[in-house]
């Protein structure tokens, strides 16, 4: 059995005991007014009241008490409060309890308190009954809302499933169909690749043959070519080697006059050294050359007895002192150094810078060759 199924069962026999206790109540009440009708008519008519009317009264009031018990429960099955219907209720109820009491309690010889008593039980009874049946209904219009309210949802549940199943068939039956379809494309494309396949393989192949002899006859040319390179590369080689033979036979020239002038230089340089060191014989004779000999005469005693080098020396002397090629020189230099004229020390200047010239231009060409 379904869940749905047990909540529809349960929810008929809660609505089947509903039933049954309003039926019960009903029958109590019935019971209650066809019992006090007689007792109210008799005090009515005792106290004047005309016979053909003095009925109405007592069903007057049990039917109020019946309304409040009619009323009760369709309130409650729509959530509605009581209100003036219980009100309805318990005014009803002391209505027709007091009807019922009210000749045992008005008697010539005071209140009949036995005839009270019992004349109060139907009436407390019907009340009691009207009351408890009244809270039953509204309880159980809950319990049957709630039931209700369950057996809607699992409905709607069912409703929605079978909806949401309906909805996954259509879609199933759709992706059934379409997966068909893709079957049937995938075959199609599949034996269109298939032949696709066979003919390119076929175009593959006599582009390999094709390709083949393209290539055997690239490699021929290529072997050509790079025979012939390899025959300008072996005449290139042998001109490198003829040069480097040229150029080793050249720096070894060079270098030996590299070293000559070297020796020579060192030679003058010691000779100057000697020479500014130890006055010449010459520069002390008279006579000589005339003119000349007499301004070297008068030179050497204006610098202190000095002797007149010639350029070479004057040179090789200045070098002597300074021998760094980044010295700064300058005319005062030279005739400080020398001992010349101001007028021979732009010359001496010109011949200094010539010679450092030509000792770099050596060094370069050694380190070239080196």
């Amino acid at each position: 059995m379904t869940d749905n199924a047990r909540q529809e069962r349960k929810l008929t026999r809660l609505r089947r005991f509903v039933r049954v206790v309003t039926v019960l109540a009903w029958t109590v009440a019935i019971g209650v007014m066809a019992y006090g009708m007689p007792i109210v008519y008799r005090y009515l008519t005792h106290h004047d009241v005309p016979k053909q009317t003095a009925w109405i009264l007592s069903l007057a009031v049990d039917g109020a008490l019946a309304v409040g018990l009619v009323a009760t429960p369709l309130l409650a099955e729509h959530g509605i409060k009581a209100g003036w219907v219980g009100i309805l209720r318990w005014f009803a109820g002391f209505a027709t309890w007091a009807l019922n009491t009210a000749d045992s309690w008005s008697k010539p010889s005071g209140p009949d308190l036995g005839g009270v008593i019992s004349h109060t039980w139907g009436p407390l009874a019907m009340f009691f009954v009207v009351e408890a049946a009244a809270y039953f209904q509204r309880k159980m219009a809950d319990v049957v809302a709630e039931y209700e309210d369950k057996l809607a949802a699992a409905e709607t549940k069912v409703r929605t499933e079978a909806k949401e199943l309906g909805d996954l068939r259509a879609k199933v039956r759709t992706l059934t169909a379409e997966v068909s379809e893709a079957r049937t494309a995938t075959a199609k494309a599949t034996a269109d690749a298939a032949a696709t396949a066979r003919e390119w393989e076929a175009k593959v192949a006599a582009a390999r043959a094709e390709g083949e002899a393209e290539a055997e006859r690239i490699r021929m040319e290529a072997d050509a070519e790079v025979g012939i390179l390899r025959q300008r590369t072996t005449t290139a080689e042998a001109k490198a080697a003829q040069l480097a033979e040229a150029l080793e036979a050249a720096t070894t020239d060079h270098r030996a006059a590299l070293a000559r002038v070297r020796a020579e230089a060192a030679e003058k340089i010691a000779l100057a050294r000697a020479e500014a060191t130890v006055p010449r014989l010459s520069d002390r004779r008279t006579g000589g050359s005339g003119g000349a000999t007499k301004t070297a005469r008068k030179t050497t005693a204006a610098r202190g007895n000095q002797p007149v080098l010639s350029d070479e020396d004057a040179v090789q002397k200045c070098i002597a002192e300074h021998p760094e090629s980044n010295f700064e020189w300058s005319q005062a230099e030279i005739v400080k150094i020398v001992g010349c004229g101001w007028g021979r020390a732009p010359r001496l200047l010109d011949a200094i810078a010539a010679y450092h010239r030509g000792a770099a231009s050596g060094s370069a060409s050694e380190a070239a060759s080196g």
